[in-house]
């Protein structure tokens, strides 16, 4: 799930339209890029794994596959966690495999990602270990200096894209005596070996050195735990959930403890086939914690599958006031300046100049926007160059013409640097740097005719401008159908760590795969502590000890984007009060009237001494992904309007070993429906005068609006939805009919966006004559289960296919293609809290022969 800051995808915005219309124009999807596998599913079956029920039920579903003469091959077999197959089986058979009433759930193979970005060339290169940055901020330096837990004999399992385990921070060893890497396997084919080297990627690696690093002054949380490094991602980032399901059941066997997975699928649902693996693992008391994901700039229902697990231990990502960047040396009048720089593209040779000319680039006009050639001399020189107005591909092509010798964009917003990615390949080194930096270079160049830099691959030590905040690419919550998500937050962003040593065995990496397994190492240190797999305990202890966060007005971000706030890792290790409230502090979904919320909260005393407390309720923005014209808003909207809260005592003086419960009452009368908010906030136990101890957190949160008055299918993307052909991906009109040939490219394609969480969607074929009685389905059984519509390629909608096929519901498995005729498709959207109300939206007129 990483992401090294926002991804710049030159030229993807120049694809937006001013105007919505039926003839507007829509990026087209890249097939090779979807996360969604054609023609494989994982089935799993009714019955319990291994059990005479289970094994029934499995031998019943093959039987019907081949009574109903579906063709089909067993590429899995799943005993131990799930009693399942993974099987390759052609998608018209989708409807009928469903009817099949031994099948329990059959999800499609959908493929889970660690990056939405290349690997970055600026990785490579030989850097030694350093201290982690983050640990000051978490409490971890206090763990360390002050206690012996350290995760010995705790046994601890990465799923991910592998480990170099030749890396010293690993012992430079595998499954030998002594050696921390006691299991393992590789179950993705694209290296030709079956042990986890991870070689080619370097995420698993980067990950495992923040849980459990070893190498002189670099230290992960844990970095004695025994370790379990399951491949099941491969060198472009992808995992099939055949492989993921296959890496579970192994930790599984192998006894691990605890589970890290930083990678998911976006617009996660509880029932996707991970979240059910992370479910299983946890009624086997193994604890799981993974990636919220790196979605956030889209705002609301981002947080990946299986990261909305009720049972994960779900972490998004918080920026920390001192983080390690790769700079550039800029001299000039004398004076020597470091200035921080992203990663440069991947298609060119790593930048290596010593006090090379710096300069603005500059048109005719004098502007400094490269978009028309450059007018001033910049040969062999690091040119300066502002985002706007025209694709980085085009500044780069500009400045290379020119004969620069490297490209630095600086921003037109405070966001955060970003890395550059190109339409096509230009040899020229490229690399961003912030706004701030940008224009305070800017007025030094515009004074000083002579300045020089140097550009290389060291970090350095920099002031993080967005510290305490969620960093802006961490996913939001809520989960679509009740958990709070995220859980909490741990440090994610620019964290120096290993990599693989062909990739110079340590740099930099950004994201909530970062954030992850520090929360992982400390579920270790706390199993080596004492802590059992209890849920008053150690699960009480990592999230209720966080810290929440505020803004600079100082107004605590909301629970959807921060949980409980940053982890804290001596707080968890010592604390003496353990609360309940782990699964019954559910989101409210109050979508019909205003209501009154009473839940209780249970504590027990795990100290020595009487332990005396009081209580506040303290109150986040809300928050609203509907925006003017109940249009999709992203980033979410916010309010300081919450709701009210009530408590049955406003104290606590619990003795040594005793236990009880206090109520509390959650009232939103005060709200406005209309404004559609998301209210969240937080129930705070701290000493009372006189006392010791820590300040303990525990997240509520609610909707106050009748969802089912926002129309699920957002319109104000690209003209959405409209119907395109596949050969063209442009608005197709209306009200006119279209004829397809059914042959080449020639399709017909609907394309949808969601603005909310979409339950379930049917698709149905109609005669145009008679839209609104369905004639044939295409899709019966087709569960989207979308909390909102995203892939790995950054557009943000579905794409249908039609195929021109369709079948009566009666017999799912007689597919026949339709004849001659003029039809619409009739897409029949459940959303999810809205009353069971469907929404509905109608094609334009397809018309099927002559």
């Amino acid at each position: 799930m990483l992401s090294t800051g926002r991804v710049y995808q030159a030229g993807l915005l120049a694809l937006a339209i001013s105007a919505l219309s039926a003839q507007a124009q829509v990026p087209r999807l890249p097939t090779d890029n979807s996360l969604l596998v054609p023609n494989e599913y994982l089935i799993t079956f009714t019955g319990e794994p291994g059990t005479s029920e289970g094994i029934a039920a499995a031998n019943d579903f093959f039987a019907s596959l081949k009574t109903k003469k579906i063709p089909y091959t067993i590429y899995e077999n799943y005993t131990t966690l799930l009693n399942g197959a993974y099987i390759g089986v052609e998608d018209k058979y989708y409807d009928a495999v469903h009817s099949i009433s031994t099948a329990a759930s059959i999800s499609a193979s959908r493929l889970s990602i660690t990056d939405d970005s290349p690997p970055i060339n600026d990785k490579s290169t030989a850097n030694p270990p350093l201290p982690m940055l983050a640990d000051e901020y978490t409490g971890v330096n206090l763990v360390r200096n002050s206690t012996k837990w350290d995760g010995t004999n705790v046994k601890v399992g990465i799923i991910d894209s592998g480990i170099d385990y030749n890396h010293p921070a690993f012992g430079s060893c595998y499954k030998t005596k002594g050696c921390r890497i006691q299991y393992g396997h590789n179950y993705v084919s694209d290296t030709g070996r079956t042990d986890p080297l991870d070689t080619c990627n370097g995420h698993g690696t980067h990950v495992a050195g923040i849980l459990a690093g070893n190498h002189g002054v670099f230290k992960g949380v844990a970095p004695n735990a025994t370790l379990g490094i399951y491949r099941a991602v491969g060198c472009d980032n992808k995992g099939s959930v055949q492989h993921l399901a296959k890496a579970a059941e192994q930790a599984y066997k192998d006894g691990m403890q605890v589970v890290n997975i930083s990678f998911g699928s976006p617009g996660g649902w509880s029932d996707w086939v991970m979240s059910t693996l992370v479910d299983k693992l946890r009624a086997h008391q193994i604890h799981v914690v993974t990636g919220a994901g790196n979605n956030g700039m889209d705002g609301l229902w981002t947080v990946v599958s299986p990261a909305v697990s009720r049972y994960s231990i779900a972490v998004g990502s918080m920026e920390v006031p001192k983080i390690y960047s790769l700079y550039m040396n800029v001299t000039v009048g004398g004076k020597t300046i470091p200035v921080r720089r992203s990663e440069q593209q991947t298609t060119v040779p790593l930048i290596n100049l010593k006090d090379a000319p710096f300069t603005r680039g500059l048109s005719s006009a004098g502007d400094d926007y490269g978009c028309s050639p450059i007018a001033n001399d910049v040969k062999g020189a690091v040119v300066l160059i502002q985002r706007q107005y025209c694709s980085l591909t085009t500044k780069a092509a500009n400045v290379y013409n020119a004969g620069g010798a490297a490209l630095a964009v600086y921003n037109t917003d405070s966001s955060d640097m970003g890395v550059i990615i190109f339409e096509y390949e230009v040899n020229l080194p490229s690399f961003t740097i912030f706004q701030n930096d940008g224009q305070a270079l800017v007025a030094l160049l515009d004074a000083n005719k002579d300045a020089t830099v140097t550009v290389d691959h060291s970090v350095f030590v920099f002031d993080n401008q967005f510290a305490t905040a969620p960093a802006f690419y961490s996913s939001w919550g809520p989960n679509p159908e009740g958990p709070i998500k995220p859980d909490l937050l741990a440090p994610g962003s620019y964290i120096y760590s290993s990599l693989p040593l062909n990739q110079g065995s340590y740099g930099l990496m950004s994201g909530t795969s970062m954030a992850a397994p520090y929360v992982a190492g400390l579920v270790a240190l706390l199993i080596q502590s004492g802590a059992t797999f209890d849920d008053n305990n150690l699960m009480s202890n990592v999230i209720h000890t966080a810290t929440p966060a505020k803004n600079a007005a100082g107004q605590f971000y909301s629970v959807a984007q921060q949980g409980t706030g940053l982890v804290n890792a001596y707080n968890a290790l010592t604390a003496n009060l353990a609360f309940r409230t782990r699964y019954n502090l559910p989101t409210y979904y109050d979508d019909f009237s205003y209501s009154t919320y009473p839940f209780a909260i249970y504590y027990e005393n795990h100290g020595k001494e009487v332990a005396n407390y009081k209580f506040a309720a303290k109150t986040c923005l809300s928050v609203s992904g509907v925006g003017t014209g109940t249009v999709m808003a992203t980033p979410p909207l916010t309010s300081t309007a919450g709701a009210s809260v009530s408590f049955s005592t406003t104290s606590l003086s619990t003795k040594a070993g005793s236990n009880g419960n206090f109520q509390v009452t959650i009232t939103n009368s005060k709200l406005d429906r209309k404004a559609f908010l998301i209210y969240s906030g937080y129930i705070q136990a701290y000493a009372a005068s006189g006392s010791t101890g820590y300040t303990y957190s525990f997240p509520y949160m609610g909707y106050a609006y009748d969802s089912s008055s926002i129309s699920v299918l957002d319109k104000s993307l690209y003209g959405l939805p409209c119907m395109v052909r596949q050969s063209e991906y442009q608005c197709l009109d209306p009200s006119a009919s279209h004829k397809f040939t059914f042959t080449g490219r020639d399709f017909p394609v609907i394309l949808l966006r969601f603005q909310a969480p979409v339950a379930q969607m049917m698709i149905k074929v109609a005669y145009a004559a008679t839209p609104t009685k369905n004639h044939a389905s295409v899709e019966d059984y087709f569960f989207s289960l979308q909390s909102r519509t995203m892939d790995s390629t950054g557009y943000q909608y579905v794409e249908k296919v039609w195929d021109g096929m369709g079948h009566a519901t009666s017999t799912p498995q007689n597919v026949y293609k339709m004849p001659k005729g003029k039809y619409v498709l009739r897409f029949q959207i459940q959303p999810v809290r809205t009353n069971n109300k469907v929404q509905y939206y109608t094609s334009p007129t397809i018309e099927i022969g002559s």
